[in-house]
């Protein structure tokens, strides 16, 4: 992205993996951080339509990487996201827009307290179905979270202990699977030895 080059994209097994730039710096107005969201906006939905013409359709996941948590001054890149999601209904929403149904996640530290909010799919907040903010630990509460995508042809994901948290898809099926590896850094080797990575040292 030409106006903020810290900005980058990936995607993983269909699903689609972006960053978003929402910090408001201390001189930067309230207007002009407005056009900021409004890029960012415009970013997000850019690529998720550039992956729809790469691959003939939107992706399975949406997963954005931001810092800050949804203050009254980020909140309104959320506001302006979501009706590319869902047509303008009665009250608070429509219908969802073909291609759309699929789970969104914004991944933040700011905060720095282990959570997952769901509270956006509240019929009296944006009543955005399977939408989450995940918030982080701080670096010292635990080691570094990690994140499993399903293959398209894989097995739903389950949960199989209590760190971890499933994000189902539209049909309800785990998607994605979060593993929050609760603990401090001291811990973390300890958390290795009974959950080894796939990789073996060679020495």
């Amino acid at each position: 992205m030409e106006a903020m080059p810290e900005n980058w994209v990936i995607d993983k097994s269909g699903i689609l993996i972006i960053s978003v730039m929402l910090v408001q710096l201390t001189s930067v107005s309230d207007n002009e951080f407005m056009v900021t969201i409004d890029q960012q906006v415009k970013w997000v939905m850019d690529n998720i339509n550039k992956f729809k013409d790469t691959y003939g359709e939107t992706p399975r996941a949406l997963v954005m990487l931001g810092h800050p948590m949804r203050r009254d001054n980020i909140r309104p890149f959320f506001d302006k996201l979501e009706p590319y999601f869902y047509d303008p209904g009665w009250l608070l929403k429509g219908d969802v827009l073909p291609g759309m149904d699929f789970p969104v996640l914004y991944f933040h530290g700011d905060g720095h307290n282990w959570e997952v909010d769901t509270r956006l799919q509240l019929y009296d907040e944006l009543n955005w179905e399977l939408f989450y903010d995940v918030m982080c630990d701080m670096g010292g509460k635990a080691p570094p979270i990690t994140l499993e995508f399903r293959g398209s042809d894989d097995a739903p994901f389950v949960q199989e202990r209590t760190d971890q948290f499933i994000i189902p898809d539209k049909n309800g099926e785990g998607i994605i699977r979060i593993d929050r590896r609760g603990g401090t850094y001291n811990e973390a080797r300890v958390y290795e030895q009974r959950y080894p990575w796939p990789l073996t040292s060679t020495n």
